[in-house]
């Protein structure tokens, strides 16, 4: 792509030159013969369907140009994708009185940005009009697909924003708006809880974590509890005595008293309904034909729990469902969890709120159900930031003609969470509910990507208190491919992790391992392995051991050449033993023993845990 100086009438080289005139090659169409490469000193157009000049000027260099691959000449373009477009030019004494106008800096430079790459930079010319250097404009921003840019009447610089899609009603497309803040930059305040509702008396971990001040000031801060109650700790710890609702409020300013708040809810008098699962057998894996046994018990301070009888079981919701891809904190369960924390806050500020009026989770009512709107919208931050403004701010038209109402009084915070919960709910059909306590039979079909992952959740809205609103309670029981990818390792040491177009593996080396934590061994028969060795005849003994490096072996696994050949010098290698059984979870690795008769390099790429 290029980007072009038209100081003059001339002939720029499309279609027969591009960047410095690198030329491309004249083509006979009716022979389909390939020739010489056009002149760029005397270009020459004799295609039938020219009707202007024959004998063309000599092709004009490009002023900036670009492929996909890193520059030689502007590296700061980046790489990817091209799509070179222009902008305007800055002139500050068209806009005399416009407020938080750009400064004389800007004055005369061009703004240059590319459409795919999300890049935006103005360039500086010297007197002769000749490129003096280019810089990038809020590198530190994301932008999705930068389409125009303007001037308008108040000096102040206007974006069009495509959004992700091609040619499709983007839920990221937007128009924006960006001043130029001069001096001081107020800071941004960042608010979040280790509690956001319970009984009294409430004691909650209050954090200003994220806070930050781009000129790097000095930070004060002041939380309000409620009327008289307050703190200028950075992090407050704070104990509700009497139920209520809380907005509490933090405030941070800098020494120039510039300042910015943020609100989080706390609702004291109702404790949160606890949920468990009781998984009979494996606790860590699922495979096809698995009958997974299961119970839910929920535990509510205020109304007993469902074991009991207290709490009927209709009113619990329990589901499965199948993840595709998952990452690998969700396929460890860690992610799992702060997921859960805020779909439980955002179910709970839903069922306090107006939304159950106009929507439902699996029909259509006056606005489309949850499950519809999950199905259309995925679950980026970029999405979920757009409908949260929606949410409080309104909208129409993307539904039919039904406005959806305004909820001024929610926080962005909590928006986002209702938002959150909402796109939880996955793709039409992948959900199953189930009973709160049963069997099912895990039927694998397509659902085997050794990244999948089935997710068990549970969930229980109490009746709340007399002062704080309903609570939900959820919990989420995740269970992984029984064929694990090595380099999803816990730990390492003495090994190398390889990457190429076709597979990530981990390089093993004598005596070096790699390991897997909680995994659950119980109605496991046999462990095997997948991957790769160097010469037709290597091969590496794998150690299986608990707890160390040096624990107790329940195992050795010889991982051998098969005789076909992968690439050059290495050959596919497989390995498999059966293991005594082992019951609960451990914490299993996987070293490396380089015989004098092998000789060779482990390259592992899958570990797979055999239920027979």
């Amino acid at each position: 792509d290029e980007f072009n100086q038209a100081r003059a009438a001339g002939f720029y080289g499309w279609p027969y030159f591009t960047g410095e005139n690198r030329a491309y090659v004249k083509y006979d169409f009716a022979s389909e013969v390939s020739g010489d490469p056009y002149d760029a000193a005397a270009p020459i157009n004799n295609s039938p369907n020219n009707t202007g000049l024959q004998d063309l000027p000599p092709a004009q260099t490009a002023m900036i140009y670009y492929s996909y691959d890193e520059s030689e000449e502007w590296p700061i373009v980046g790489t990817g994708g091209k799509n070179a477009m222009a902008g305007p030019v800055y002139y500050g004494e068209n806009y005399p009185d416009g407020p938080n106008k750009y400064p004389k800096y800007f004055d005369g430079k061009i703004m240059f940005y590319d459409w795919i790459r999300s890049k935006i930079f103005f360039l500086t010319l010297d007197d002769n009009g000749n490129l003096e250097k280019i810089e990038p404009f809020m590198a530190d921003t994301e932008f999705n697909n930068p389409m125009d840019f303007e001037y308008g009447p108040d000096g102040k610089l206007y974006l069009l924003e495509y959004g992700t899609g091609w040619f499709t009603q983007n839920v990221d497309a937007r128009l924006v708006r960006i001043d130029y803040e001069a001096g001081n930059r107020k800071p941004i305040a960042k608010i979040s809880a280790n509690k956001s509702a319970g009984a009294t008396p409430l004691t909650v971990q209050f954090s200003s974590k994220g806070t930050e001040d781009y000129d790097q000031d000095q930070l004060s801060y002041a939380w309000q509890f409620y009327k008289g109650a307050t703190s200028n700790e950075a992090n407050p710890q704070f104990t509700f005595e009497v139920p209520g609702i809380y907005q509490v409020q933090l405030t941070v300013s800098d020494p120039s008293g510039s300042s910015s708040s943020e609100t989080i809810e706390i609702q004291a008098g109702n404790e949160p309904p606890k949920l468990s699962f009781n998984i009979s057998g494996n606790k860590t894996f699922y495979w096809d034909g698995r009958k997974l046994d299961y119970t839910v018990d929920v535990i509510d301070r205020e109304e007993g729990s469902l074991k009991a009888g207290d709490i009927s079981e209709d009113q619990v919701s329990v589901t499965i469902e199948y993840q595709e891809q998952a990452t690998k904190e969700t396929i460890k369960g860690h992610q799992v969890d702060d997921e859960a924390e805020h779909q439980v806050t955002g179910a709970s500020l839903i069922a306090d709120s107006d939304c159950k009026a106009c929507h439902s989770p699996d029909r259509k009512s006056i606005g489309p159900s949850y499950a519809d709107l999950s199905n259309k919208y995925e679950k980026r931050d970029r999405v979920v930031a757009t409908l949260a403004n929606k949410v409080i701010n309104g909208g129409s038209g993307v539904w039919g003609e039904t406005p959806m109402a305004a909820h001024p009084a929610l926080s962005l915070s909590d928006a986002r969470m209702m938002v959150e919960y909402i796109l939880s709910f996955g793709e039409e059909g992948n959900v199953q509910t189930l009973a709160s306590s049963g069997s099912y039979t895990i039927n694998t079909g397509d659902n085997n990507d050794a990244d999948g992952v089935y997710l068990l959740k549970a969930m229980y809205t109490d009746k709340g208190g007399e002062v704080a609103g309903p609570a939900t309670g959820q919990e989420v029981y995740v269970l992984r491919n029984q064929q694990v990818k090595a380099v999803d390792f816990d730990t390492q040491q003495g090994v190398q992790v390889f990457k190429n177009d076709q597979a990530e593996v981990v390089i093993m080396s004598d005596e070096g391992y790699i390991s897997f934590e909680n995994i659950d061994l119980t109605d496991i028969s046999s462990i095997s392995l997948a991957g790769s060795v160097m010469g037709q005849q290597g091969q590496v003994i794998l150690e299986i051991r608990l707890d160390s490096p040096e624990g107790t072996k329940i195992a050795d696994i010889q991982l051998a050449s098969t005789g076909k050949e992968l690439q050059q010098g290495a050959f596919i290698a497989q390995g498999s033993t059966k293991i005594e059984p082992v019951s609960g979870a451990q914490h299993l690795f996987l070293v490396a023993r380089i015989t004098e008769a092998g000789g060779s390099v482990g390259i592992l790429s899958t570990i797979s845990f055999v239920n027979d």
